[in-house]
């Protein structure tokens, strides 16, 4: 039983917590088999998973919707060819090798387990409400360097101004850097802009900006 309700909130809190209340009242009458269906139909664990999953910074989530889709497409298929097979696999390898440093923070979070160097999603419940919100990440913002555009997945970031564009280029540059308000005006901001006149307000609205367009 301990090994199964491990198995299902992966030693997340909010989740162990949620099972274990739910056993003491109807679960343990229950055949184990019976019990991810039974959980998944629980709206306390359903918010639980939930508040999992929005407690994770953005990059987070795109990281973990990312590495998601990749996983089910790196899944066997009979009618695919062995070269086809080896392309989905190497695709999620060559992910999770250029995003380790995000897959190990998710994996102290819980939210993986790692044996070998196999990545897996260590709540089968977590696993099945991902399953069930496909999509909801748009995939992890990245630039062109060719080019200067910004894109989330596949998909390009349209009609950003100069202003907007030059922040997410600089925060781009250095993706897990903590930012100071000095540092986006001194990177950012034109160098005809007279910095002294930037306000608080006028940051927080470019910023805010960015993030509207981001998701």
């Amino acid at each position: 039983m301990i090994s199964e309700i491990l198995w299902l909130s992966s030693g997340i809190p909010a989740l162990l917590k949620a099972i274990c209340s739910w056993w003491l009242d109807v679960g343990r009458s229950m055949n184990l088999v019976q019990w991810q269906p039974a959980l998944m139909q629980q709206p306390t664990i359903r918010y639980r998973l939930e508040e999992v999953f929005d407690g994770l910074s953005q990059e987070e989530q795109l990281t973990l919707s990312e590495w998601q889709r990749l996983f089910a497409a790196s899944q066997f298929l009979p009618e695919r060819t062995a070269a086809e097979q080896r392309a989905e696999e190497g695709a999620l390898a060559h992910y999770e090798q250029a995003n380790l440093f995000l897959l190990n923070r998710l994996r102290e979070k819980g939210i993986f387990v790692r044996e070998t160097a196999v990545f897996t999603l260590g709540s089968t419940l977590l696993a099945s409400f991902l399953d069930e919100t496909e999509g909801r990440g748009l995939g992890k913002i990245w630039m062109n360097e060719q080019t200067g555009d910004i894109y989330q997945g596949q998909r390009r970031i349209e009609k950003l101004t100069p202003l907007e564009k030059g922040v997410l280029h600089y925060m781009l540059k250095f993706p897990r850097a903590q930012h100071t308000k000095t540092d986006l005006m001194a990177n950012a901001w034109p160098e005809d802009v007279v910095k002294e006149e930037i306000t608080d307000g006028s940051l927080y609205r470019i910023i805010s900006s960015v993030r509207k367009k981001e998701i």
